[in-house]
């Protein structure tokens, strides 16, 4: 589609999610996607998915969106080499907990790595929907493990110690932030393809994405 009418796109999204401040808007840039049905028994609570790839010609990538109080049962991903998981954090605020450990907030912008072997949940904290991307790191005989429920007396509903207070997100800013996601994504494409700096500078500057 070429350069300048690819940062133009960037730049119209932009302020179209700028606009938008309706429920519609859950999941972040990428959309809420379908009810997660096939995967509801593992979940308390509703989430939706929306796979972003094709699992069969690349790394598989979905956004997956809880709505407030939503978590996945503990599990582990398995694998004899590599595997595991990358969460990366596009919209709301959520939880992360590994076992043994206390839980982790999580905001827009975060990014988990979770090694292959480890006992885990994550999901949306009770007054905030959540977004993130998970993506499925390669591995050799990869699975995944399903554990039992983390119950209402487990699952974290008050602010950590020492937590700050988050105010909900300013549409604009996160969108500006998952940009930035994708634009720093994107200028690595274009060092492998052998476009130059001062095109990624010019198209940054005719987007508007820099102001």
């Amino acid at each position: 589609m070429g350069w300048p009418n690819a940062w133009s796109a960037f730049r119209v999204v932009k302020e179209v999610y700028a606009d938008d401040t309706t429920v519609e808007n859950h999941g972040g840039m990428f959309g809420i996607g379908e009810a997660n049905t096939a995967y509801a028994k593992y979940f308390i609570g509703n989430s939706y998915l929306k796979p972003l790839t094709n699992p069969n010609e690349t790394v598989f990538v979905a956004n997956v969106t809880f709505e407030p109080g939503c978590r996945n049962n503990w599990h582990v991903h398995h694998a004899t080499s590599g595997g595991g998981q990358l969460l990366l954090c596009v919209d709301g605020e959520g939880w992360y907990q590994e076992e043994g450990k206390e839980p982790q907030s999580l905001k827009a912008g975060d990014i988990v790595a979770i090694p292959a072997g480890v006992k885990h949940w994550h999901g949306a904290k009770a007054n905030s929907w959540f977004s993130h991307l998970a993506v499925e790191c390669p591995g050799e005989n990869t699975s995944n493990e399903w554990f039992e429920p983390v119950d209402d007396e487990h699952y974290p509903k008050r602010k950590l110690k020492g937590e700050k207070h988050h105010k909900k997100n300013n549409i604009n800013n996160n969108m500006n932030l998952q940009l930035a996601c994708i634009l720093r994504y994107n200028r690595l494409c274009c060092r492998r393809n052998n476009t130059s700096d001062r095109q990624y500078r010019n198209g940054l500057q005719n987007s508007g994405f820099n102001k």
